[in-house]
């Protein structure tokens, strides 16, 4: 049985992968060891992979990217200046009823950042 914060993460991965698209990337993995979601996204052009872990017990969104063959989770682009001062610039500040859209929008949002740092063509 899904509860419906996982419907709402499903329904949200099929609207990001069509943002994702436009930058490249594509559609790789789902593994669904119920109730955790590890999705993964593959660059067309490079080999930067963009992962998305969600599920208990708080059922946080788990972000993280590979690049250049270096795993990047969240606290690991935040220790890089031009990332960080983006992110400060930027910070996501959730409604009051939570979306997990928009924080996944967000997440594209500096993936857009992390693409230019390291200047991965899109």
């Amino acid at each position: 049985m899904v509860d419906d914060i996982t419907k709402e993460f499903l329904a949200s991965i099929k609207e990001v992968s069509k943002t994702l698209k436009e930058l490249n990337f594509k559609f790789d993995t789902m593994t669904d060891k119920c109730p955790a979601f590890w999705i993964q996204f593959k660059h067309h052009k490079s080999k930067v992979i963009v992962k998305y872990c969600f599920g208990p017990p708080q059922y946080e969104l788990v972000f993280s990217m590979i690049i250049h063959g270096k795993i990047y989770e969240f606290k690991d682009l935040l220790q890089i200046e031009y990332i960080s001062d983006w992110v400060k610039k930027n910070r996501y500040i959730p409604n009051k009823q939570r979306s997990i859209y928009q924080e996944m929008m967000w997440d594209v949002e500096l993936i857009k950042v992390v693409l230019q740092f390291f200047k991965i063509q899109l």
